[in-house]
């Protein structure tokens, strides 16, 4: 649970330190790596911290909790995304930011499965 909430923290830092960075125009402008890099990146680390997050304190993860979570984070992205097209969050709304929660939720719930479900089952 310990590596679990780290790796939360890390990748939702590194999100936080790209788009500040990008804000402050830190990071190049030029060319499709760092447009992707400045407008996508933070949202995956944010799709992929949050899930992690909200799987943290789960005793009992199984197929349908990772199913749900994964929507669940998809649920919460559209939603911000939709505060910021109605003007009632600062940001600007992206349906590639829609997609990027869809893909890195399902991913993120992959990992849960394959990676963090079996490392805490056997260190049991």
């Amino acid at each position: 649970m310990c590596k679990k909430i780290i790796f939360s923290i890390c990748l939702l830092l590194i999100g936080i330190l790209i788009y500040y960075l990008s804000y402050k125009n830190q990071l190049i402008k030029v060319g499709f790596i760092s447009s992707f890099t400045r407008n996508y990146i933070p949202d995956i680390l944010w799709t992929m911290s949050f899930y992690t997050a909200c799987t943290i304190f789960s005793k009992n993860i199984t197929k349908n909790y990772i199913l749900l979570t994964a929507v669940y984070v998809i649920i919460i992205g559209i939603i911000f995304e939709l505060l910021q097209y109605t003007g009632k969050v600062r940001g600007t709304f992206d349906y590639y930011d829609i997609i990027v929660y869809i893909v890195f939720s399902f991913i993120a719930s992959l990992i849960e499965k394959y990676y963090w479900r079996d490392k805490i089952w056997r260190e049991k």
